[in-house]
């Protein structure tokens, strides 16, 4: 019995076997393409997902870029408006400085007091002009220039930037000057009479509430010297105000050429 047992036991074992044996080799292994149709599969949805974010960030850049180029165009139309009042205040303000200088140089000055006084406390006054920097300065701050691959308008940027950077610089230059007239005006003019001259309630139909002597006033010189060197500081203003002048106009030109070009 034993000797008959062992066989059916023996048997079992050779027959299970082979069936395992094919079993594995049915679900286990696999082949070539499948590997290989597995990784195109990973390797698409990688490369596709890759482009996907590309092509997002390609139009969220094209996007802030328009977004930039909007608020500059905004900022270039206010810079124009500025400028505008600025031309014009410097053109009143030479002729204001030409008769100035003739008046208080000329041998009837003394009859032409009250003008002189008038044109002088108006010398003072200053409208500088100051760009509306908010775009470009977060586009510099954001690498906003970055995103613009128009070359024209970058160029066209850079040209408005050099420009109105040397306004700044002429009117630094006017500021200095300033202080040097207001020393030499010390010599030539009563400052008891400028501090009339200004009055915010009374005065308030005049422009920068300044308004002109009522009844002749005196000089606190007649020394010809020293009214020529504040005539000679008041020109030298006047000299920054034309060059300051035609770089406004120049600056117009290109604000304006730049806001087409953009739109």
């Amino acid at each position: 019995r034993r000797h008959t047992r062992y066989p059916l036991v023996t048997g079992v074992q050779t027959c299970a076997l082979p069936i395992l044996h094919h079993s594995h080799s049915k679900h286990g292994k696999r082949s070539f393409r499948e590997y290989a149709g597995e990784f195109l599969m990973i390797f698409l949805a990688v490369t596709l997902g890759f482009f996907a974010e590309n092509i997002r960030e390609h139009f969220a850049e094209k996007e802030r870029a328009h977004q930039y180029l909007e608020d500059l165009v905004s900022d270039l139309k206010q810079d124009t408006a500025k400028l505008n009042a600025s031309i014009a205040f410097k053109s009143h303000k030479q002729q204001q400085i030409d008769s100035l200088v003739h008046l208080l140089l000329g041998a009837e000055r003394n009859q032409y007091s009250r003008e002189i006084y008038y044109y002088a406390r108006m010398l003072t006054i200053r409208e500088p002009f100051y760009a509306t920097e908010g775009t470009l300065k977060q586009m510099e701050n954001d690498g906003g220039f970055r995103i613009l691959h128009n070359k024209v308008i970058i160029e066209k940027i850079n040209h408005y930037i050099a420009a109105k950077d040397k306004i700044v610089q002429i009117q630094n230059m006017e500021d200095n000057l300033s202080v040097q007239m207001r020393t030499a005006a010390n010599k030539v003019f009563d400052a008891r009479v400028f501090e009339n001259m200004l009055n915010p309630e009374a005065n308030a139909s005049y422009k920068y509430y300044i308004r002109p002597p009522e009844q002749p006033v005196s000089f606190t010189t007649q020394d010809s010297r020293e009214l020529n060197e504040y005539a000679n500081w008041a020109v030298s203003i006047n000299t920054g105000q034309t060059m300051n002048r035609m770089l406004m106009i120049r600056l117009k030109e290109e604000a304006t050429d730049l806001i087409e070009t953009i739109e």
